[in-house]
Order: structure tokens, then C-alpha cells, then sequence
């Protein structure tokens, strides 16, 4: 048995990828993440009802409604813990599936939920990067990151450059002082 493969995808090219025909050909269930959003572009392109008959093509979705934004802005949604418990239920129960993540870009949300399913999960990814010329460097947003890792029960990467930002800060500080 191969590990479960996970990809990361735009909005774009979740269009273009055929759930059944994938299932048909890898002899794998595909379960999808989906982050969507009132505020991005591209959403506007499809009604609800186009986008539920694509999803409804997977063996199971999840659907996260959560703009790309670290903090809270007025009228946007932020993800939340609640967003996050609900991502790690939702892999747990498919960790045997290959799962596709996407978002308008497929960078930013879609790279911190890739970068949990490789790092903590055993997810293969290794293509999943490709089109974007990044090179295994995740662009992921932190705060989506953060919530995630915290619903892991990890906290240590982010308390780490917490601690080194206060002494960077402090450094600075001490310098402009002399």
C-alpha cells in the first residue's frame, strides 16, 4: 500500500481535475478541503449550486468558509478553532484517502493544510508544488498554520519565534539605547 497523496490546488485547476475519473484511475477514494470565501473573485464565477454538484463528485468535503487573512479585518471571516478541529476530524477519518486542498490560490490556506497532512499526517506531497515554481517552500498562512497545529496539541513552533522576535526586539532596544 502507497501513503495517501495530498494536493494542493487553486480554485482554477479544482475546476479542471475530474474527482471520479482520479478515483477510477488511482483505485483511491479522494476526499476534498475546501476554502471558500464571499470576498475572493473567483467564487463569483459559479453559483453555489454548480460548486455543491462538483464537490458532491467527491467521496467526502469539507467546506471552510475563512478568508485569507491572519487577523481580523471588517467583513472578512477569520478561521477559527472550531474551523480547525473541524480540518483535523475530517483527515483522521480519511487518513487512508488521498485528500485535495483548495482555495482561491491554492497557496496560502490550501499550503498550511498541505503542510499539516505532510508533516504530521505522512501525506506524500511531493508534486503538489510544482505549478507554482515553489519548490517545497510553503507559503502557508501562519494564522491558519497556528490554529491547526494548536488543534494538534503542537505549540512549540510558534512559541519558539515568539521568544525569538521578544529577544530580537530587545536587542534592538539595548542598541538604540547605546
Amino acid at each position: 500500500l502507497r501513503m495517501p497523496f495530498a494536493k494542493g490546488l487553486s480554485f482554477q485547476e479544482f475546476l479542471r481535475l475530474d474527482p471520479l475519473q482520479y478515483q477510477k484511475k488511482n483505485h483511491r477514494n479522494c476526499a476534498c478541503i475546501e476554502f471558500w470565501s464571499d470576498v475572493e473573485e473567483d467564487w463569483a464565477y459559479m453559483d453555489n449550486d454548480t460548486r455543491m454538484r462538483r464537490l458532491n463528485q467527491y467521496f467526502d468535503y469539507i467546506r471552510i468558509k475563512a478568508d485569507d487573512i491572519t487577523h481580523p479585518l471588517n467583513g472578512n471571516k477569520l478561521f477559527t478553532k472550531e474551523d480547525a478541529y473541524k480540518i483535523v476530524t475530517f483527515i483522521r477519518k480519511h487518513q487512508r484517502d488521498d485528500i485535495v486542498v483548495h482555495c482561491n490560490e491554492g497557496i496560502s490556506r490550501t499550503g498550511a493544510v498541505i503542510y499539516v497532512l505532510e508533516q504530521y499526517f505522512g501525506y506524500e506531497t511531493g508534486q503538489s508544488w510544482q505549478g507554482w515554481g515553489i519548490s517545497h517552500q510553503y507559503n502557508a498562512n501562519t494564522f491558519v498554520l497556528k490554529r491547526l497545529e494548536e488543534s494538534l496539541g503542537v505549540h512549540h513552533r510558534f512559541e519558539f519565534w515568539k521568544v525569538f522576535l521578544r529577544m530580537l526586539n530587545l536587542f534592538s532596544n539595548t542598541n538604540k539605547a547605546n
